[in-house]
């Protein structure tokens, strides 16, 4: 071994050698795989995000990229008339994400109008393609690109939805059950204390305060005590109202009994209220930013207490202080882990990238008539100042396993199978990492290879974590250099120097040796993942190892068949 290569390997916990790279990188560094994404608005992807205006959380939140692309499924023709409407709008497209990106927002129909006048200044054709796609629209809705405010955008906007269902409901339920009784009376037939106890029900079936006319029918706190307040008042609000419901089903049915029911239900108190009628109040969302240990510890006592609260933790930082003990413990990522073990909380966790693909269960986590919490990871603002935007942060900590998204949705049965979601919404789920394609030059010649991306990739372009890695120009690297992955699965060799490829602002590669503790971090995420993955019903180690000794059993009894055959052979001749 050489003594670069010992040098490399012996890379100490903390601490970096004046030798690290004799070709200084122009900081802020990025991981190699996303250096081609420079300017995210010449692509297209999820964001800008249109909070529809819509009766259900079903397309309540879609991409702009979405909506053109519907509205080219359904005008564009095949061949060159085609062609140009796709190249116009595109174009227009391209043009409303960069205002999006530049905080010129608005609705969508009204910013589409305005590029589109724009547009059409420069190019008259473009009216031709344009003016039937803008016919053809048919939502409209507040954008929004991938910010740090944007997942309470997105959460309260489903949350004002599902509380107008849970009040239309229960209006129509209160509604119904007036018009059975009425009929009841109508029909005379009633004694005369079973018609007073009716009309004595009609006079109360109205509904609570936080649904009448100017109450605010979807309420949302900033902290645990206010939350708490809500609950209370609502629940307090709630005892008439679920008394008159109780006394008039039962009415309605022809079962109320007064020597059964009238001591019990008069006795109802708020504390005395049951699921079912709990159920009847829209609860509160609470919105937080993860600040720490006794936030998170909080939340879970708040979840655990039953009550119909809906919690939306934001973090933006999933690394933790540099200075911590110990270091990059990444406890910010296992809020939602922990929560979905108190087994009747619906929770869903995911980065700001991939809201539009779980707004519908957002949206049916906080129509759950239980507690639930969304954790969302957003991304480092002083990261995205440094030309990191927050979308591609959130979307890598997604794909490095260090923030996986995942469902635990207690309405959905009583097994686990049921109840859990991994494999949908995370990227190449069965797999350790997601493993991309990259190719690079290395002393003038392409090198095209495949790389997993880790934790380790994210780590070592973190300013505030550079003790933790050496950087190695090209003419330092050697072949006892293997990619971080290949070391944590034990595919290098036991002297094999770890690193993950990293780019500086003007695209130089490098590779980044990890410390010893930015490995064991990674390790930890790699281990998370596969308690996850098993959750979510890939890859189970129980399952796994019976098919193993199932085979076991059968390899034992086949051979005792062929001995056995080989024995009557012999006894035969």
């Amino acid at each position: 071994m050489d003594a670069e290569t010992k040098n490399q390997l012996d890379f100490p916990v903390v601490g970096r050698t004046a030798a690290n790279t004799p070709a200084m990188p122009q900081r802020p560094l990025r991981p190699a795989l996303l250096a081609p994404y420079r300017d995210l608005t010449t692509l297209r992807y999820d964001f800008p995000l249109v909070l529809v205006t819509a009766a259900t959380p079903d397309g309540a939140v879609q991409s702009l990229t979405g909506i053109v692309n519907a509205l080219l499924k359904e005008l564009a023709p095949r061949g060159a008339s085609g062609e140009k409407m796709r190249r116009h709008l595109l174009r227009l497209e391209q043009e409303i994400r960069r205002r999006v990106a530049a905080g010129k927002g608005g609705r969508l129909g009204a910013v589409w109008d305005d590029v589109a006048t724009a547009l059409c200044a420069l190019d008259a054709e473009i009216g031709q393609s344009l003016s039937p796609a803008r016919a053809a629209l048919a939502v409209d809705g507040e954008l929004a690109d991938c910010a740090a405010d944007t997942p309470r955008r997105v959460v309260s906007h489903l949350w004002r939805i599902a509380c107008a269902q849970k009040r239309a409901a229960v209006v129509a339920r209160i509604d119904a059950l007036k018009a059975a009784l009425s009929d009841l009376l109508a029909a005379g037939t009633l004694s005369e204390a079973r018609a007073a106890r009716i009309r004595t029900v009609l006079e109360h079936l109205v509904p609570p305060a936080f649904f009448a006319d100017g109450a605010d029918p979807a309420p949302i706190a900033d902290d645990c005590a206010a939350a708490r307040k809500t609950c209370r008042a609502q629940r307090a609000a709630l005892v008439d109202l679920a008394r008159a419901i109780a006394v008039g089903e039962l009415e309605r049915d022809g079962r109320y009994d007064p020597a059964l029911h009238d001591a019990a239900i008069a006795g109802w108190s708020d504390a005395s209220l049951g699921a079912e009628a709990l159920a009847l109040a829209p609860g509160v969302l609470l919105c937080l930013d993860d600040t720490g240990a006794a936030l998170r510890g909080e939340v879970l006592d708040l979840l655990a207490a039953g009550l119909p609260v809906k919690i939306l933790v934001t973090s933006d930082d999933l690394l933790g202080a540099p200075d911590a003990d110990p270091p990059l413990g990444l406890s910010a990522a296992k809020l939602g882990t922990m929560a979905a073990g108190l087994e009747d909380a619906f929770v869903l966790q995911a980065s700001a990238a991939a809201l539009v693909r779980t707004a519908t269960r957002i949206g049916r986590g906080l129509a759950y008539d239980g507690p639930a919490l969304v954790a969302v990871f957003t991304g480092r603002p002083a990261a995205a100042a440094d030309g990191l935007p927050l979308y591609l942060q959130a979307a890598a900590a997604g794909q490095a396993r260090l923030f996986p998204t995942f469902c635990y949705d207690p309405s959905a049965g009583p097994e686990l199978v049921a109840r859990w979601s991994v494999a949908d919404d995370n990227p190449q789920a069965e797999r350790d990492w997601s493993v991309h394609p990259f190719v690079y030059e290395n002393g003038g010649q392409r090198v095209a290879t495949d790389l997993a991306f880790t934790p380790a990739d994210l780590i070592a372009c973190d300013p505030r974590f550079s003790d933790h890695v050496r950087l190695v120009a090209a003419a330092g690297w050697s072949d006892a250099m293997a990619p971080v992955d290949a070391v944590l699965n034990e595919a290098a060799g036991a002297d094999a120097v770890p690193f993950v490829p990293v780019v500086d602002a003007t695209d130089r590669l490098f590779r980044a040796i990890p410390s010893k503790a930015v490995i064991a971090a990674s390790a930890r995420c790699r281990d998370a993942w596969h308690a996850l993955q098993e959750m979510g019903g890939i890859g189970n180690s129980w399952a796994d190892k019976k098919v193993a000794e199932e085979k076991e059993i059968w390899d034992e009894e086949r051979q005792m068949l062929v001995l056995a055959a080989k024995a009557h052979e012999t006894a035969a001749s």
